[in-house]
């Protein structure tokens, strides 16, 4: 019977997240909104400790463990400090709907948009880290895609960084910057879609900055993920020109039959470990992207910017 229950309950859930029906609350109670207020301008992001999420807007799947990546709003996680969005949207009919995969989240992007916005307004001395993608790319959307982009943002074109350049934080506060991983034709914002290896730890080379990113997710082994991670941390804490090398470390992976948050929940130790126990007490790891973020793992990774 508790199996038939299951059965029903995902299908529900299954139309519901299809037709735009779902919605996970907010919690609140977060206290981490204005974490940059104290930090200096001259501070390039690309030398900060951001906490970040992976598929930000992943809050719902058909079957357990299999697109849920996390389980706080784009609300709560921007007041407990998450400063990096992963958001996956593509163009259907004439909306661009957030999904993961194949699985609508139930949002749009102009919904994503408005609470950033919101949240930007209230707290001006924040920035937000907006790196789009294009989630099922298709051919007769592949010039649309980016026009309806550049349509948004010239609605609000005050609240976006828009540059190929990684800015300070003094140029970004109360703005987007967007990192654009939706078309390799145009240059809009910092252009990450030209050279994103799939699964993979990579560089990506813009006009005069570095990119290095730790996108390692579907894994051989859970220990040869942390491998891959703590090595992108080894290479951040040691880098000298932080100011034109930017370190993104995904701690997101999967390995059947083993959910996602299975292998969260061990990845987000990996990053406790290594803050706390690593033999170098880093004071510098750079942008880590989680899933199934917690207020405490933003905690600790903010912290780390009054010791770098």
């Amino acid at each position: 019977m508790k199996a038939i229950i299951a059965s029903f309950s995902a299908f529900f859930m299954l139309l519901k997240v299809l037709f735009g029906g779902a919605g996970v609350p907010d919690q609140g109670g977060f206290r981490q909104q204005e974490w940059m207020k104290d930090l200096p301008d001259s501070k390039v992001i690309s030398e900060l400790n951001l906490p970040g999420t992976h598929d930000s807007c992943a809050l719902y799947e058909p079957f357990y463990g299999i697109t849920r990546c996390q389980k706080f709003t784009i609300k709560d996680q921007l007041d407990m400090g998450v400063r990096f969005l992963d958001i996956r949207a593509s163009v259907v009919g004439k909306k661009m709907k957030v999904s993961h995969n194949v699985v609508s989240q139930g949002q749009t992007l102009d919904e994503v948009l408005e609470i950033c916005y919101d949240f930007l307004k209230a707290h001006p001395s924040e920035t937000i880290v907006f790196s789009l993608k294009d989630e099922i790319p298709k051919l007769d959307c592949k010039h649309k895609y980016a026009s309806l982009v550049e349509e948004r943002i010239q609605k609000n074109k005050e609240l976006w960084y828009t540059e190929d350049r990684i800015p300070t934080l003094g140029e970004v506060r109360g703005k987007l910057v967007l990192m654009n991983r939706f078309t390799k034709e145009q240059t809009l914002g910092i252009t990450a879609s030209k050279e994103w290896a799939k699964n993979d730890t990579f560089t990506m080379t813009g006009p005069d900055y570095k990119v290095h990113v730790q996108d390692y997710f579907r894994i051989e082994s859970l220990d040869a993920k942390r491998k891959q991670l703590v090595a992108l941390f080894d290479r951040a804490q040691a880098e000298t020109d932080r100011q034109h090398n930017w370190y993104i470390n995904y701690m997101s992976c999967f390995k059947r039959p083993k959910s996602i948050a299975h292998a969260a929940e061990y990845t987000n130790l990996c990053f406790m470990d290594y803050i706390t126990f690593s033999q170098q007490k880093p004071a510098f790891v750079g942008t880590v992207l989680f899933d199934f973020v917690e207020p405490s793992l933003c905690d600790s990774l903010i912290a780390l910017n009054t010791a770098s």
